[in-house]
């Protein structure tokens, strides 16, 4: 089948600018700096939010893209004025074109394995006998043949190799067809994967069983991992390119089911399943240094020491390491780890245009505390649908930063649930002396929290969605940290008490360190005088619009922080005045910065009567 045109990133997605007005029909634009967008052909992104526009252009010339498509892959051409922000984002287009161009190469591997039938050899004709006995070099020995000669190596599903630790390098154009299982053998004595493949390419698995074996090697949930335990992966990928897994699956893993690095490159896995009988492990599945992989579908039961991530972990070792187009359609994952859907860059290093579609994650942990999205360090981010069901001392989403260089930028989460969690919503890093999170769109549905609802901490462009129903006692539903900036905060939804907690919205920052904030349509009902707005950080250039039992109450309030210009509209008008001049009071327009009844003048309309 002919493949989807896909085009190059650009690193960081700089942002550059329009210098002159554009019409919904131009196919010339002119930008400030086109060395911030990739050569042509390219795609880029004209704004920022659901409004944005995806182009196409096909030339450059100095600073004006040239053969632009306007309206691209299902956006709307629209004018746009002089200073919008242009970059290549991580679109829909991007998402789409790999995910087709993966579903077709799988279905060209079909038709390839069929064609390959005649070639396949049993691993008992190379005198495998899966009884259970130390099989190491046996297995080596028939993997390196059926390699060398192009073959498919099928091991059946009666039997089962036990081994101490496999290593294939510099293969290609082969095939491991595991209906059996591939077990650890008891204390093995090597540290590292059961099967290790280091620069191989063009090979397919379609099946391929593990036993890690973690009891009978030292695991066990709750005493510490030892470096050697977590080391002791089921599958690693070191340099490999051109790899088409079909079902993977793995039992009582001591380290990783699956730990790709080294700059692999077009991985394709269509279904990674994993149990585990107690809470040991270490992930699922660790993408360390990995570019174009796609995942259809991920599912993961009891996985996750509590004190290993436990789930699927992006987490790159060295700033020289990329992890970047990274495509996860299905994930459930019921684990005690720590951070079980975790982006942990803590090396400066280049983790972007990650993908997910779905994601189930619930947290079973008996020791210690766990998060459950965890997002450092990462750029051009984007979960479609996020569900989480908590009861730990952790953070439902936690977008944070590690390091001077380590930005979180780009972060999409269009559709989040989370339920019976410690905190809702964390973004920023605690304590961040700067802002180190920037441009992160959030809209979530929280229930049943016993911290606060959503707590920022340097932080930039902010727009959340959020409904949350009851924070912890003492707590509150949204918290702005005294020692950073938050600017640019955007809040729509429903805040309204239904439940425990002490204050709506609660600042103990300076004034001039909560900048350009917007309450616009957030719901305050059930709060009471000084709940709403708590706080000196609040006394500063919020505006509040539409927000009820906020700006649309019965009486002029007396409590809370407010701000000159600030409007309150007056939910129970009545006529009052002389015949002739008779007026209502629509509301109050503060004239003065603070609280109490002095800050208010009457916003009068007459009548006519």
């Amino acid at each position: 089948m002919a493949l989807q045109e896909m085009f190059a990133a650009q690193p960081n997605s700089p942002a550059t600018e329009l210098t002159a007005a554009l019409t919904d029909v131009a196919t010339t634009v002119s930008v400030l700096d086109a060395s911030k967008l990739p050569d042509a052909p390219n795609i880029a992104t004209i704004g920022v939010d659901e409004s944005a526009e995806t182009i196409k252009y096909t030339g450059k010339s100095g600073n004006t893209l040239t053969g632009v498509t306007r309206g691209f892959s299902g956006t709307a051409a629209k004018a746009w004025g002089v200073g919008v922000g242009v970059a290549r984002y991580f679109t829909a287009y991007d998402a789409d074109a790999l995910r087709e161009n993966v579903a077709g190469h799988s279905a060209e591997l079909v038709s390839v394995s069929a064609q390959l039938a005649d070639i396949v050899i049993n691993a008992k004709t190379l005198g495998i006998k899966g009884d259970g006995t130390d099989e190491t070099a046996e297995l080596l020995s028939a993997i390196n043949y059926v390699a060398d000669n192009h073959y498919i190596l099928q091991i059946s599903r009666e039997m089962t190799i036990s081994v101490d630790a496999l290593s294939i390098e510099g293969k290609q154009n082969f095939g491991i067809l595991c209906e059996g299982t591939i077990k650890r053998l008891n204390d093995a004595p090597t540290i590292g994967a059961i099967l290790e493949f280091i620069s191989c390419s063009n090979f397919v698995i379609p099946e391929i069983n593990f036993d890690g074996n973690g009891p009978n090697n030292g695991c066990f949930e709750n005493v510490n991992y030892t470096t050697a335990q977590e080391q002791k992966h089921s599958l690693i990928l070191r340099s490999c390119t051109n790899l088409d897994i079909g079902k993977f699956n793995v039992i009582n893993s001591c380290g990783d089911g699956i730990y790709i690095s080294n700059s692999s490159k077009n991985i394709n896995i269509d279904r990674i399943i994993g149990k585990s009988d107690t809470q040991i492990g270490r992930n699922i599945i660790s993408l360390i240094s990995a570019q174009d992989v796609y995942i259809n579908s991920v599912h993961s039961d009891g996985i996750g020491h509590h004190t290993m991530p436990g789930g699927i972990d992006i987490e790159p070792n060295s700033s020289t390491d990329i992890v970047r187009n990274v495509f996860i359609n299905s994930v459930n994952i019921t684990s005690g780890g720590s951070n079980v859907l975790s982006i942990l860059n803590t090396n400066d290093s280049l983790v972007e245009n990650i993908f997910i579609d779905k994601a189930n994650i619930k947290h079973n942990t008996k020791y210690g505390t766990g998060g459950t999205c965890l997002l450092v360090g990462g750029e051009n981010v984007t979960i479609n649908q996020l569900t989480m069901d908590g009861g730990v001392k952790a953070s439902f989403i936690n977008v944070g930063s590690w390091g001077a260089n380590s930005v979180s930028k780009n972060i999409r989460i269009n559709n989040a649930f989370g339920k019976n969690g410690y905190r809702g919503i964390v973004i920023g890093t605690f304590n961040a002396a700067t802002v180190q999170v920037v441009d992160v769109d959030i809209k979530a549905t929280l229930r049943n929290l016993s911290h606060d609802g959503v707590a920022f901490f340097g932080c930039k462009n902010i727009n959340l969605d959020i409904d949350i129903d009851s924070v912890g006692s003492d707590r509150f539903m949204v918290n702005s940290s005294p020692y950073s900036v938050a600017e640019n905060i955007s809040i729509t939804g429903n805040i309204s008490k239904r439940g425990t907690g002490l204050k709506a919205i609660i600042s103990t920052a300076l004034p001039t360190q909560n900048i350009n904030w917007i309450l616009q349509d957030l719901d305050f009902t059930g709060w009471g005088n000084d709940q709403r707005l708590f706080g000196g950080g609040l006394l500063t250039s919020i505006k509040k619009v539409n927000c009820p039992n906020l700006t649309i109450l019965p009486a002029k309030p007396n409590f809370e922080k407010w701000v000159v210009g600030d409007k309150i509209e007056n939910s129970n008008p009545v006529e009052a005045g002389a015949a002739g001049t008779k007026y209502i009071v629509k509301g109050w327009v503060a004239a003065n910065n603070g609280s109490g009844g002095f800050v208010w003048l009457e916003d009068r309309a007459l009548t006519g009567n």
